[in-house]
């Protein structure tokens, strides 16, 4: 059985294994693709630029060649960030939560999923629509070592 949960900027279903996450709206697909196609582009034009330099003869050229190297650094790190960070970042699996914390506010409030591996995951929940303790309950079912802490902002 799944249950789901509506987050401030998306939504959350938790089943008996996993927690998925997804986003409300296409704007920030959009804004991953047009950021993909933009690193890619300087990827493709460093590492086309750093094997055409045949001859080194001015300090411009090695100037160029370490921006180049930069740029071709960058573009490799982007590239990681964008599809293994992100994509992994979608599910979480619920034995890996080790400790969760509340922050409670007026219109908004934040839990933070502490996991094993020291990675954390913010979720925001409106503080109207209640939905903050029914989702530490499901969590709590499925994974009784989870400490809970709560603060106040």
């Amino acid at each position: 059985m799944t249950y789901k949960y509506i987050l401030v900027d998306g939504y959350l279903e938790i089943d008996n294994e996993k927690i998925s996450f997804s986003k409300r709206s296409d704007d920030s697909l959009k804004k991953r693709n047009r950021s993909s196609i933009i690193i890619t582009i300087v990827f493709i034009g460093s590492l086309h630029y750093l094997i055409k330099i045949n001859t080194l003869h001015k300090v411009k050229d090695y100037i160029d060649v370490f921006l180049s190297a930069l740029g071709l650094l960058v573009a490799a790190y982007s590239i990681y960030y964008l599809v293994f960070k992100k994509v992994w970042s979608k599910k979480i699996t619920i034995n890996t939560i080790n400790k969760i914390i509340i922050k409670k506010d007026d219109y908004e409030t934040e839990v933070i999923l502490k996991l094993l591996n020291k990675r954390e995951k913010e979720l925001n929940f409106r503080t109207l629509e209640n939905q903050v303790e029914p989702f530490i309950e499901q969590l709590k079912k499925r994974n009784s070592r989870i400490k809970i802490t709560h603060e106040r902002v």
